[in-house]
């Protein structure tokens, strides 16, 4: 700990699976508790990701305690121009429980629920949905702290140019955890992270940019990490396809009043209704629906999941950004009209009904080297941009992009769709 550092006073220990003992100071333990935050206890961190490996049943709520931890050891560790940054007791506070909340908006299944409550139902993204709940909700748990404070750090409305690259940038809290904790619980070797090298050797200048201080391999390491995560777990064919069966479950579900509809909940005061609005709401209101129903496409989808039936891939399609066939500005609703055309036509020339051709298109997509152009790299005193280091073994490669587009169907019909 640096000596000019402010410590914390912790009421209490929890135990946590990737970093150990995770201290919890008051106001923390306040947040916490509340059902707004407890709720996180029932929402998966890789959604329907367990189908496809098995220790994939980790949550939000450890995910979210392991990401206030990584801030406490960017605090501890951090340093500017090599000389350690002095955070007092408050400020400290401040950054920590931004961390911890930055996820508490979150919809059921986390990312794989999002694209469809946000596009079809017209709700907000997780992210302005947290600040909401910030803002209405947890305002009454932060005791001397108020909701804008944190609001500020994570929206980047801080003249303190650090904060913000804590907390949202290309090597933020969040990736950290994530990687760290996706890795150990699924058990992908890929996405382990010398943490600790990586912490020692982050710096930052005068104008608030990430420096890392002769390195060596930790950097490669770290967005090595996070592309094959990418490639091996969070975008598996498999994975992509039991989300797009739940995002069209989910549709069918609300539009047949089985379930509440997100814009009611999301727009809601009341604590303990956005609190239910977890995984285990979903899965009951499936399990009441086949005991009304049983033949018609929702209970056959919602049977394939209970079975573990994946739709089939039959057309993968390849779409490399650095090739030139990304479209200029990457938008996913704009993209999928243009595969729900060829959806059309599949099942017009196939003879297959139109509601088995699904699309499915990841978020974005994801490149090998940060996002982020302020991050420089020191070899022997010398910056270099991150973009521009030839040390980095991949670089030489040439930009490294993908995201991952097909078409799947009900497994019968993948050979006739394939041979169209």
């Amino acid at each position: 700990m640096s000596q000019n550092s402010e410590a914390l006073k912790f009421d209490k220990y929890v135990y946590d699976s990737v970093h150990g003992n995770i201290g919890l100071t008051e106001t923390e333990l306040g947040i916490i508790d509340s059902p707004i935050f407890q709720r996180l206890h029932r929402i998966r961190q890789l959604g329907v990701a367990d189908l496809v490996y098995p220790g994939a049943t980790h949550t939000r709520f450890a995910h979210s305690l392991g990401a206030m931890f990584v801030m406490n050891e960017y605090l501890e560790r951090v340093t500017r121009d090599g000389k350690p940054i002095a955070f007092d007791a408050d400020t400290k506070q401040k950054l920590r429980l931004a961390a911890l909340c930055h996820d508490i908006g979150h919809y059921p299944f986390s990312h794989a629920l999002e694209f469809p409550i946000q596009n079809h139902f017209k709700c907000l993204d997780h992210e302005k949905q947290g600040y909401r709940i910030i803002m209405e909700i947890l305002k009454d748990y932060l005791e001397t702290y108020k909701s804008q404070e944190i609001l500020d750090i994570m929206k980047k409305s801080v003249t303190n140019n650090v904060y913000p690259l804590l907390i949202s940038s290309d090597f933020d809290v969040d990736k950290l955890d994530y990687l760290m904790r996706d890795s150990f619980q699924t058990g992908v070797a890929y996405g382990n992270v010398d943490s600790d090298r990586l912490l020692r050797t982050l710096s930052f200048d005068a104008q608030g940019t990430i420096v890392f201080e002769k390195p060596g391999p930790v950097i490669e390491n770290f967005l090595l990490a996070r592309y094959h995560m990418f490639q091996a777990v969070y975008y598996h064919k498999t994975v992509l396809a039991f989300n797009v069966m739940m995002e069209k479950i989910y549709e069918q579900l609300v539009e047949a009043g089985e379930i509440v509809h997100p814009k009611d909940i999301t727009t809601s005061t009341d604590e303990w209704m956005l609190a239910r609005f977890d995984d285990d709401c979903v899965w009951q209101a499936m399990h009441h629906y086949l005991s009304l129903k049983k033949g018609d496409y929702t209970s056959v989808l919602i049977e394939a999941i209970f079975r573990r039936d994946p739709l089939a891939l039959p057309i993968p399609v390849a779409l490399p950004a650095d090739q030139g066939t990304e479209p200029a500005e990457y938008n996913k609703v704009r993209v999928l009209k243009h595969f729900d055309q060829k959806r059309k036509e599949l099942a017009k020339c196939c003879g297959v009904p139109q509601e088995w051709i699904l699309p499915c298109l990841t978020p974005k997509p994801i490149s090998m080297l940060p996002d982020d152009v302020s991050v420089l790299i020191k070899h022997d005193n010398n910056p270099v941009n991150i973009q521009d280091d030839s040390a980095l073994i991949f670089k030489r490669l040439g930009p490294i992009k993908f995201y991952v587009a097909g078409i799947y169907c009900k497994s019968e019909y993948s050979d006739s769709i394939r041979t169209n």
